[in-house]
Formats: structure tokens, C-alpha cells, sequence
């Protein structure tokens, strides 16, 4: 057999790969081969002092769902370790610390205020969803305008923009 097998490798670290041959004679061979994934350079906004604005969330089912048109989903993330924004009915805010490795992260479980909003209707089920999230994250990627917020498993779970409103 003769080919090619793509894999698109976005969390830093190491990755090593085996290749196994045999024929039908018994024959047996594999190389091992390390691919080494480099953090992303290419410069972005600080995480620090953005007002970051949800565009998509992952509803924890294996779906990414657009954040509801006109209802601002925020994080602002202050240098005393705060994290502050709005979940579109409620304000929160949680504590959060950067770790040593560079884009790890974790998230206090956030405090919210208790105002129930009915409109739109899925309102209080995108909150939901979004502040009891914020806990699971582990680290995060800022690409130019865009920050990624991913849990233990290296999924994007939470997609903000910088400043913009969402879709």
C-alpha cells in the first residue's frame, strides 16, 4: 500500500507516530517517527485587558453552536486574576490563574447574578452552558482576534472575538 494519511496537529507538544509493514511471507517492520508541534507565533491581542465576545460555544453533546444574535457574551480577564463579564442575562465573575506553561490557565467555578431573562428563548440555556464551561478550561490560544478556551482534552470548547458583536 502506497499513500497518505493528513492529521492536523494544533496543541503544542510532542507526537510520535509508528509505521508497520508485514507481508504474507511473516515479515515485520515499523519505524517510529516524532513530530514536534510548535506553539502558534503568529501575534494576537493580550489576553489581559480584551473585552472578548462569544461567537460559538461546544454544548458539551459534540455540537459547536453559534452564540445567540445580539446577546453579548463577555470576558474580560483583568490583571488581579479576575475574570468578568456577562453570560447575556447575568454578570460573573471567577477567579483564574495563568500557569508556567505558556497558554495554560484555569477558571474558578464564576459567580453570577440571579436575573432570569426569557427573551430570546434559549437565553438562560447558552448562560448555562457557557458559565458552568469556564471551569473545564485548561488553556487558551489567541490567533490575531480570536480566543480559543480548551478543556483537559484539547477541545475548543469556547470561541470568543475581541470586541465584536457577535453573529
Amino acid at each position: 500500500y502506497n499513500g497518505a494519511v493528513n492529521e492536523c496537529l494544533n496543541t503544542p507538544g510532542a507526537v510520535t507516530y509508528r509505521i508497520e509493514a508485514s507481508n504474507q511471507a511473516g515479515g515485520f517492520v515499523f519505524q517510529d517517527a516524532q513530530v514536534v508541534v510548535e506553539p502558534n507565533t503568529q501575534p494576537g491581542l493580550p489576553l489581559v485587558g480584551t473585552t472578548w465576545q462569544l461567537t460559538d460555544y461546544w454544548d458539551g453533546q459534540g455540537a459547536t453552536v453559534a452564540a445567540l444574535p445580539g446577546v453579548p457574551v463577555t470576558a474580560v480577564f483583568a490583571a488581579d486574576s479576575v475574570l468578568t463579564g456577562s453570560g447575556g442575562c447575568n454578570t460573573y465573575n471567577a477567579g483564574y490563574s495563568l500557569l508556567t506553561i505558556p497558554g495554560s490557565m484555569t477558571i474558578a467555578q464564576p459567580t453570577a447574578t440571579n436575573r432570569i431573562c426569557t427573551q430570546p428563548e434559549t437565553i438562560m440555556t447558552q448562560e448555562q452552558i457557557v458559565l458552568s464551561t469556564l471551569p473545564t478550561i485548561t488553556s487558551y490560544q489567541i490567533t490575531n482576534d480570536t480566543l480559543e478556551l480548551r478543556d483537559s482534552n484539547g477541545r475548543v470548547v469556547l470561541w470568543y472575538v475581541a470586541g465584536a458583536t457577535p453573529r
